[in-house]
């Protein structure tokens, strides 16, 4: 299924994985690699600056240190030697866009099937959320299918569909730990945003009765 030259990273992509808990199958980190790089540690894009198994940019790998709180420069994504850092980033990227994508599609259709998910998650690694997103929104039903029907020529298209040439048929997922894994995310994420809430509340109540008690009677 796979080139040795990619095979080869399947034990450290196992070690990444475990590393981070995330339950992504290792076949399809594997064949994101294949698409990035053909399994060429330090590979780097001269245009775009994207270095990596995984081909991540620059801006992405300074969030990344920022949200794990470590440091891992730029030079070793571009590093024979550093092949299991570039895997780890690669790894952890894909999963936030895995989240952010699952909790898009979650706020408009029911149900999820795991194959749509990971395609539309894909168009957030290679194109970014926001690209994706809007054309996403203007579909009635945003479905991969949708997508290429409505936008033919998008240029980001081809990266799943390479990716999925690569998987096994029928894909095998871990739905029940990928299910407890996104649904933690977003729970993270509404407790998050109904703290910030929380609080913008409290300074205004703040602020409004500051000025209230400020005013002569």
């Amino acid at each position: 299924m796979f080139s040795d030259n990619v095979e080869r990273w399947r034990p450290v992509v196992n070690e990444e994985l475990a590393r981070l808990n995330i339950p992504l199958p290792a076949d399809l980190i594997l064949a994101v690699i294949h698409v990035e790089s053909r399994g060429h540690a330090g590979s780097t894009n001269d245009k775009s600056g994207a270095s990596g198994l995984m081909q991540v940019m620059p801006k992405t790998l300074d969030w990344y240190n920022k949200q794990r709180g470590e440091i891992i420069p730029l030079v070793w994504l571009r590093d024979k030697q550093h092949a299991g850092e570039q895997i780890r980033v690669g790894i952890w990227v894909l999963a936030q866009f895995w989240r952010g994508a699952y909790q898009y599609l979650r706020d408009r259709i029911a149900e999820i099937p795991t194959d749509e998910l990971a395609r539309i998650a894909d168009l957030f690694y290679v194109a970014g959320p926001g690209a994706t997103k809007k054309k996403l929104d203007k579909l009635s039903i945003p479905f991969f299918s949708f997508v290429e029907q409505k936008f033919p020529d998008w240029n980001a298209l081809p990266h799943p569909r390479n990716v999925f040439a690569k998987l096994p048929e029928p894909m095998i997922w871990n739905l029940s730990e990928l299910s407890k894994w996104l649904e933690t995310s977003v729970l993270r994420n509404r407790r998050a945003q109904m703290g910030a809430v929380a609080v913008l509340a409290a300074a205004g109540l703040a602020y409004w009765f500051l000025i209230k008690k400020g005013k002569p009677k």
